[in-house]
C-alpha cells in the first residue's frame, strides 16, 4: 500500500514545556496538528506521512524538536525574507530527495508565506499535489480533515 502525505505549517502556538526536544506534532499546537494528532489516536492515519514546515526549516511529524518561540508577535502576521524561503525550499527537497515514488497523493494546508518553498514537490514526488482552498484556517481544516479520513485504495 502507497502512503500518503500532508504538509502542514508550523503553528504559531507552541507548547513550551517540556524544553527538552519532543516529537514535532506534540511542540505545535495548533489547529491542524490538534486535527492531526486527533485522528493519529484514532488509528486513522496509518498510511500518512507529515511534514511541517517551520521557519527554521521541513520537519518530519514524528521527529523531536525543542521549544523555540513563533516568529511574529501574532499570529499570522509574519513574513519571511528570500533568503528564508530559499532556505525552507532547500530544506523540503533535503526532506523528500529520497521519496520519489513513495506517495500516492499529496496534501498541502499551510500559509501562503510558505507556499514559494513548495514550487516543483509535484515533479519532485511524481505524484499529484492538493492544496487546500478558501479562505481562513476553517474551511481549509475542514478540508484537510477530510482528506485524512479517506483511506487509501
Amino acid at each position: 500500500m502507497q502512503k500518503r502525505l500532508l504538509i502542514i505549517s508550523a503553528s504559531f502556538r507552541r507548547k513550551e514545556e517540556p524544553k527538552k526536544p519532543i516529537r514535532t506534532l506534540e511542540r505545535f499546537d495548533g489547529l491542524l496538528s490538534r486535527i492531526v494528532r486527533r485522528l493519529e489516536t484514532e488509528g486513522k492515519l496509518e498510511d500518512v506521512d507529515v511534514l511541517i514546515l517551520t521557519e527554521r526549516g521541513a520537519v518530519w511529524g514524528h521527529e523531536e524538536v525543542p521549544y523555540w518561540p513563533p516568529k511574529g508577535q501574532v499570529w499570522g502576521r509574519f513574513t519571511l525574507s528570500e533568503e528564508e524561503i530559499s532556505n525552507l525550499r532547500e530544506s523540503v527537497r533535503e526532506a523528500l530527495r529520497d521519496k520519489a515514488g513513495q506517495y500516492e497523493e499529496v496534501f498541502v494546508n499551510v500559509g501562503r508565506q510558505y507556499l514559494p518553498a513548495l514550487e516543483g514537490i509535484e515533479e519532485l514526488l511524481g505524484c499529484p499535489v492538493k492544496y487546500a482552498q478558501g479562505k481562513g484556517p476553517g474551511p481549509k481544516a475542514s478540508q484537510m480533515k477530510a482528506w485524512l479520513e479517506r483511506k487509501s485504495p
